[in-house]
């Protein structure tokens, strides 16, 4: 899923669930089932694919845009709400593993370096728990996203 679903999801934990340690652990179990679902998301490189200096820059601006969406919704929820440290909580543990695999591919890609925790969980991100993109129709992993969107915004109005 894109980074501001995930944030939202994390933030209408955080404005249900009052002990952080409880959100933590909440926010990156819902990371992984929410990215076992069919959904939408971009990709720098699909198979077979070079990956051009025009092709990093689109991807790099698409992941800020989401991180910003994500940021201003999140905003905009929490501006009236009682707890809003622990919905910015939430919403920076739903993207946690996402951090951890660019963490991990930016090591591997610039300093050639692989740590082994931060490989493991690459390899369980994406090879366990990630859905495999080539078997996700659009149409139905671009609504299941919309789903998960409206469930958030009505834990996050109500």
């Amino acid at each position: 899923m894109i980074l501001a679903t995930h944030m939202l999801v994390g933030a209408a934990v955080g404005s249900k669930v009052h002990n952080y340690w409880a959100v933590a652990a909440i926010t990156i179990a819902l990371h992984y089932f929410l990215d076992s679902l069919p959904h939408w998301e971009y990709h720098l490189k699909h198979r077979g694919e070079n990956i051009t200096r025009k092709k990093i820059i689109s991807f790099a601006v698409k992941v800020v845009i989401d991180f910003l969406v994500g940021v201003i919704l999140v905003l905009f929820f929490a501006k009236n709400s009682p707890s809003p440290f622990l919905m910015f909580f939430g919403a920076i543990f739903a993207i946690l593993p996402d951090g951890l695999v660019f963490l991990y591919q930016a090591l591997k890609k610039v300093f050639k370096y692989e740590p082994w925790i931060l490989k493991k969980h690459y390899w369980f991100h994406h090879s366990v728990v990630h859905y495999d993109i080539n078997k996700n129709p659009k149409k139905l992993g671009a609504l299941i996203e919309i789903i998960v969107v409206l469930i958030a915004f009505y834990f996050l109005l109500f």
